[in-house]
């Protein structure tokens, strides 16, 4: 992910794998969120943090703090990428690798860390589209008209478990 903000795709306008989404400015932060074809709600704080769920509300996948992590069998697992030795062919040429990934399993100190990090969030979420006039957020959205969008993410907060759930799997 992008570190500046200039070299970051704008998700509000070019985030079309959630095609119904929307933009928050928040503690100044841009919040942007939305939902996936099939229901999947992803959850971008600026860049950092990214918490992105399944149709069933599972978290699947997450950015935080740097670290990219994905679901498996109902945990947080980290991904970094592996040094791979660079090979050369008897010709001379440099042979491509393939991107090799390890997973290492996240403590329960972090998990808590980053799954407090996402109620943190969502409350705050919850709070501006409930009581404030969200046009003081410079509040848009795209695919659905404003009170549909945020009738639409508040009852998703409303019905997300009260202890997250995490997936089996980063698939959708």
């Amino acid at each position: 992910m992008a570190r500046e903000s200039k070299d970051r795709e704008d998700l509000l306008r070019e985030g079309t794998a959630m095609p119904i989404r929307g933009r928050l400015v928040i503690q100044q932060r841009e919040i942007v969120m939305g939902f996936r074809s099939a229901g999947a709600f992803s959850l971008y704080c600026d860049q950092d943090p990214v918490f992105q769920f399944n149709a069933h509300s599972e978290l699947r996948r997450v950015f935080f703090q740097g670290r990219k992590l994905k679901a498996a069998q109902g945990s947080l697992v980290e991904l970094t990428r592996r040094n791979q030795a660079i090979s050369e062919s008897p010709e001379g040429k440099t042979a491509a690798q393939p991107l090799m990934l390890s997973e290492t399993s996240i403590g329960e100190e972090q998990r808590k860390l980053i799954l407090d990090d996402l109620k943190h969030w969502l409350q705050l979420i919850q709070a501006c589209l409930q009581t404030e006039p969200v046009a003081q957020h410079q509040f848009a959205c795209v695919g659905a008209d404003a009170q549909a969008f945020q009738k639409k993410v508040l009852t998703w907060i409303q019905k997300c478990p009260s202890r997250q759930i995490i997936a089996d799997g980063p698939g959708l």
